[in-house]
């Protein structure tokens, strides 16, 4: 961290001067005071990134002790802060904690890397002793020039370890003083959102706020300075510029209106159903862009013929940028009504409402991004010295009040939504949630309105900031969460509609970039979220250095760099031994015509050997100790001890089925009740595929214990028995020929083995002979089986031997007596 970090850190005090300077050398002093304390933090931030993704530079000695005594300035300078008494500490605004905090914690990351690292004297010391220590035999008595080497090298560590003890005294001594500037930010920010001055229901609100009116108290203007206009404009009177303005802003307005009108008009012309895919997402993003270019446009043109006003109306053009914000924030709010309720692409249509009703919904979303832009520029306003306290409360509940009367009306509008419609697979399709409420809107609903009711009631009972806290971050948190969601809407649609094949169905590999980015939409969400709702950007720095830094499992640190490097790595040697795989089974496998099983067992057996080398090469990238992950070892072993023993015992056995081979892919198996073909051998199990095309799945382990028929074991040669019986007043000899006449007939029978017919036994009603024949393929055992009955039936019926069966005569007696008891 420190070769990226530290020349800009060496700049983050002419920044902050810079800032301070400001407040009083122009009229632009307080939003510039404000951008750069912001712009710091966003520095920081992107720096705490780098520092997590790049490794740090090599320093000096004197270097590091330079950085060292920056860092004892800083903590010395926050002792001296906290040691005040509480009446003057209190003085310190939060702004000079929060820039205070963070640089005692990028001062504290740059220690923890130094202590890390070490220093470059110190490493060479270290390798040298190491190296004399290798040399050395135990047990011999060592020379003295090798006595006198290992104690100047010994006296070297220590000298060169100064600066990392030092280093790791300043993270000790930095972690309590954040602790305790953590804890006075959070009383102070609570003791501002909790504040209850300035209630609207007490008279002494409003008449201070009607004395500081006529006594002339708010005046924003004099701690605003004045500037000259430029030189082409001397001498033109005020009225004239006046009229400048307004006729240029009305221009502006008027030909941005005409311009959007046709070009939309056009865009609706051309984006008709005949279209292709591309055209309609080009112009539909054509159509989004339009609704927010041209009133950027505008607001930019305004604020430069706002210049002209320089000198005559400082405080206007002080308040400019403030109101450039404001306004692209009406913006961002008609824009996201219209995303949700009628979008330029149909397909992304997160919310259905029903007729007549999204043009009043997205009246209100634009209505409430007024009402927030003013609660903004009121909060800018407030910050201001020569404000009033008591007229910014009022007008504070003015807006809450109207931000929960219109709050509660798009709620109650919203509760008639329903499942927008899916135009991605026609006019006919819709989706399964189609006429009913989508679940995601009804909690939205309720929480709105909830908002808004307690904004209102802790507004009217004094509680302003609150009010405008919760209704604020809520409204601000649905926004961000309805816009994430509509682009990822938008695109998994196009990503099917681009990606569609001709038949209709959608490639898998494109289905990946949704995912890809819905995963970073949710990543960039949870921190803005996170401050909308009060978490510092002093939170968010300790989060990512905390990734960086990772957190000790054992002896073993784990940190996102360890993981996402494991990761990537495993992914690029699983990725590399399918492809291999795939070289080895059509590359030379198939030109060598080897037999299925084996090229099943070679395949997989590569597949084994290539995930264990994956796994330890990743290992070994993410820069873990394999001697230290002999815990997990022994986790491992006890969890075989108790409940993973039968799946080690699979899969052990799954290797032999493997190696030893008395099983193979493509096998004709008996298996207790099953019967069938072996499809697959993976870790756990094999799977064997019945006659019925079912798939059964068999623990690997029943067929190494158990007994099993393979039917096709050395070969496929099979042989088929065939019983017959017939009478006993038939020829026997000629029944014998006839059946080896229609046995050796048949196509599928071989010659060698030779088929027999012999005398299997003579049973009750029939002498029972037994036709003896082989096939080639075992498989057509079932086929050849019913070939031979049908053609030994018809030519037994053309010989006239019959085929007896069991006959049965059963003779009633009756007794005699009956007829006389009766």
């Amino acid at each position: 961290m420190n070769g990226p970090v530290q020349p800009a850190l060496d700049r983050q005090a002419g920044f902050c001067a810079a800032a301070l300077a400001a407040k009083g050398l122009n009229g632009n002093g307080w939003e510039a005071a404000l951008i750069a304390r912001w712009l710091i933090h966003c520095l920081c931030l992107a720096m705490c990134f780098m520092a997590a993704c790049w490794p740090a530079a090599a320093q000096t000695a004197p270097e590091d002790w330079k950085a060292i005594t920056a860092w004892r300035k800083t903590a010395a300078h926050a002792e001296a802060l906290l040691d005040l008494p509480l009446s003057r500490r209190d003085r310190v605004t939060i702004d000079q904690w929060e820039d205070l905090r963070l640089d005692l914690t990028v001062q504290r990351e740059e220690a923890i890397t130094l202590g890390h690292r070490g220093t470059l004297k110190g490493r060479i010391a270290r390798a040298q002793l190491a190296q004399l220590d290798a040399g050395s035999a135990k047990g011999q008595l060592e020379l003295d020039w090798i006595k006198q080497k290992r104690n100047e090298l010994n006296q070297a560590v220590a000298s060169a370890d100064g600066p990392t003890i030092a280093a790791r005294d300043i993270d000790a001594r930095n972690g309590v003083l954040i602790h305790d500037i953590d804890q006075i930010l959070r009383q102070k920010r609570r003791q501002k959102l909790f504040s209850h001055d300035h209630p609207v229901v007490s008279p002494a609100t409003w008449s201070a706020a009607t004395r500081d009116v006529r006594t002339g108290r708010i005046d924003l203007a004099r701690h605003t300075s004045v500037r000259q206009p430029p030189s082409a404009l001397i001498g033109i009177p005020l009225p004239f510029r006046l009229f400048l303005v307004a006729t240029a802003g009305l221009a502006a307005a008027w030909i941005a209106a005409q311009c959007r009108r046709s070009l939309r008009a056009t865009i609706d012309q051309r984006s008709g159903p005949a279209s292709s895919p591309r055209s309609q997402l080009g112009l539909a993003f054509a159509r989004d862009l339009l609704d927010i270019a041209i009133p950027a446009a505008v607001l930019l043109l305004v604020f430069a013929a706002i210049s002209l006003l320089t000198a005559d109306l400082p405080l206007l053009t002080a308040l400019s940028g403030e109101i450039i914000i404001d306004g692209l924030s009406v913006i961002y709010a008609r824009w996201l009504g219209q995303s949700l309720f009628t979008p330029a692409f149909p397909a992304a249509q997160l919310v259905q409402l029903p007729e007549g009703k999204a043009g009043v919904a997205i009246r209100l979303m634009t209505i409430l991004g007024f009402a927030l832009a003013a609660e903004q520029f009121l909060e800018y306003v407030d910050e201001q010295p020569g404000s009033s306290a008591a007229l910014d409360a009022l007008l504070s509940f003015a807006i809450v009040a109207t931000t929960s009367v219109f709050t509660w009306r798009l709620a109650a509008v919203l509760k008639d939504a329903q499942g927008a419609r899916r135009a991605a697979g026609g006019a006919g399709f819709e989706r399964p949630d189609a006429g009913r409420t989508t679940d995601a809107i009804r909690p939205a609903t309720r929480l709105m309105s909830a908002a808004a009711a307690f904004a209102a009631l802790a507004a009217l009972n004094g509680f302003v900031a609150l009010a405008r806290y919760v209704l604020t971050s809520t409204l601000l948190s649905l926004a961000v969460i309805c816009t994430a969601l509509f682009l990822y809407r938008s695109l998994t649609e196009a990503s099917e509609r681009l990606f569609r094949r001709r038949e209709g169905t959608t490639s898998r590999t494109p289905q990946l970039l949704p995912l890809a980015f819905g995963f970073f939409l949710f990543l960039l969400t949870l921190p803005i979220i996170a401050v909308m709702w009060g978490v510092s950007a002093e939170n968010i720095i300790d989060s990512i250095l905390a990734l960086k830094n990772g957190v000790a499992v054992g002896q073993i640190r784990l940190s996102f760099g360890s993981v996402m490097t494991f990761a990537l790595v495993f992914l690029l040697g699983y990725a590399l031994t399918r492809w291999l795989q795939r070289v080895l089974h059509f590359a030379v496998l198939d030109r060598l015509h080897v037999d299925a099983g084996v090229r099943a067992a070679v395949l997989t057996g590569f597949g084994y050997l290539g995930l264990t080398l994956s796994a330890l090469i990743a290992i070994t990238a993410a820069g873990l100790d394999l001697s230290s992950l002999a815990f997990i070892a022994g986790a491992l072993s006890v969890g075989v001890g108790f409940g993973l023993q039968s799946v080690v015992a699979n899969f052990v056995s799954g290797i032999i089925l493997l190696i030893e081979r008395p099983i193979k892919v493509g096998d004709w198996i008996e298996v207790g009740a099953y019967s069938g073909h072996v499809h697959k051998i993976a870790f756990r199990s094999t799977h064997i595929e019945t006659f019925d095309r079912h798939e059964v799945i068999i623990p690997n382990t029943d067929l190494i214990s158990g007994s099993v028929t393979n039917l096709t074991y050395g070969d496929s040669l099979g042989r088929v028995t065939l019983p017959v019986g017939v009478a006993y007043d038939c020829d026997v000899d000629a029944a014998r020929k006839i059946l080896l006449g229609v046995v050796t007939g048949h196509p599928l029978v071989l010659r060698k083995p030779e088929s027999s017919v012999v005398l299997d036994s003579l049973g009750d009603s029939a002498i029972n002979l037994k036709i003896l024949c082989f096939v080639e393929n075992v498989n057509q055992r079932m086929t050849v089986r019913s070939d031979l009955y049908l053609e030994i039936l018809a030519a037994l019926k053309k010989a006239g031997i019959a085929i007896p069966f069991p006959q049965r005569e059963v003779r009633v007696h009756t007794d005699r007596a009956e007829p006389a008891r009766s």
